[in-house]
């Protein structure tokens, strides 16, 4: 049985006719082809390559963290309340707080908080062994297009 997931992956995963519209567009010496692999192996290197792309100075250093890691909810029930409060609360914080700049201001700051005290890392869940392998056979001829139109090896996302 195909996961619901591998429905999604479908939609967004077939890069060939989207690269091929932009270099159709732009040209090839106007746009920067950048796996994630090759920020994945070396992300400064790829940041100076950008740089020289856009003609910026080579002498700028940015701090390069990762950002939006996967990460799963500590407290559900602490989650819903802050993002779908109850009926019942949300009586009772209007009937505190009169003004809506406000409110909306400390649920601004209690989403904020919830974000940071109400998760933690997480692993990313793999595929199962099925799904990947239908997966990459339904994309095996973009990404073979795909090869030979950024002129990059692709093997790896063929393999199994």
């Amino acid at each position: 049985a195909f996961a619901v997931h591998a429905t999604q992956y479908r939609k967004i995963g077939e890069y060939y006719n989207q690269l091929k519209r932009y270099l159709d567009k732009f040209g090839y010496d106007n746009v920067k082809i950048i796996l994630q692999e090759e920020i994945y192996a070396d992300s400064n290197k790829e940041v100076k390559e950008v740089f020289d792309f856009l003609n910026v100075n080579q002498s700028f250093n940015p701090i390069i963290e990762k950002h939006n890691g996967n990460k799963v909810v500590r407290n559900r029930f602490l989650r819903n309340i802050i993002h779908r409060p109850p009926v019942w609360l949300r009586k009772a914080v209007r009937a505190f707080i009169s003004s809506r700049a406000v409110r909306e201001a400390i649920t601004n700051i209690a989403v904020n908080i919830n974000k940071k005290i109400n998760s933690k890392p997480a692993q990313r869940e793999s595929l199962d062994l099925d799904t990947a392998s239908e997966l990459r056979a339904f994309f095996r001829e973009d990404i073979e297009k795909l090869e030979v139109l950024i002129n990059k090896d692709l093997s790896t996302w063929k393999e199994v």
